[in-house]
Order: structure tokens, then sequence, then C-alpha cells
């Protein structure tokens, strides 16, 4: 009795973690993300997406492209005002300037900027 108990354990047990949803990911509030880029999806948002997928978060990305194109940009920035977000990701130098002049209040992660003290975006 006692093997069986010990051949089976490790089996049940590996079940039970699989069937067995892991607590507040399903039950938790989800979160927003909106995904600005300014010349369309890179490795560097595959990456980003990679490791909020590993959290125990539900979050929902909304991704928009601004093609490179400033006015395609002010309407993208324009729907996301429209429909609030938790956080706003944004990858390129004009999109990270751009954002923050019209949305005050939602916190806001760069990427791929270059020189970003001497672009403006941050005092040091």
């Amino acid at each position: 009795m006692n093997r069986l108990f010990f051949n089976l354990f490790p089996w049940a047990l590996a079940l039970a973690v699989i069937l067995v949803p892991a607590p507040g990911r399903f039950h938790a509030k989800a979160y927003a993300v909106a995904m600005v880029t300014w010349r369309g999806e890179t490795i560097a948002e595959n990456g980003f997406i990679q490791e909020l997928d590993k959290s125990l978060l539900d979050i929902a990305i909304t991704k928009y492209h601004a093609d490179q194109d400033e006015e395609k940009l002010k309407a993208v920035i324009t729907q996301i005002q429209r429909t609030p977000v938790d956080l706003i990701y944004v990858f390129g130098t004009i999109a990270t300037k751009t954002v923050p002049e019209r949305i005050k209040h939602t916190p806001m992660v760069f990427n791929i900027v270059s020189w970003s003290i001497g672009s403006g975006i941050i005092a040091s």
C-alpha cells in the first residue's frame, strides 16, 4: 500500500496542479495595457508580452501601430483616451514624446528611445 501511494502520489500532485487554476489567475481584476508602436511590432514587444504572460495576472493587451505617421499616432492617442487603460507601453522616441503630452495620468513604460534626456522625455 505504501509503495503504491508513493508511486501514484507524484502523478496525482501533477494532475492537481494542472487542473486546479492558480489563485487570482481567473478571479482577479483584468488589467488593460495599450501597446503603442511607432513602426510596428518588434522583438522588444514580443519580449514584453512574453514576460507579462508569465505573470498570474489577467492582462489584456491592445496593440496600436502608428506606422510612422504622426496623424495616425494622434488618432491612436484619442482612442486610448476614450477607452482608458491601466498601463501604456510605448516604442520609439517620437511616440514616447507624443503620448504623455495628451495622456497625463496613466503609467507609461517606454522602450527603444534614443537619447531620452536630450530629447526631453526625462529630466535625468
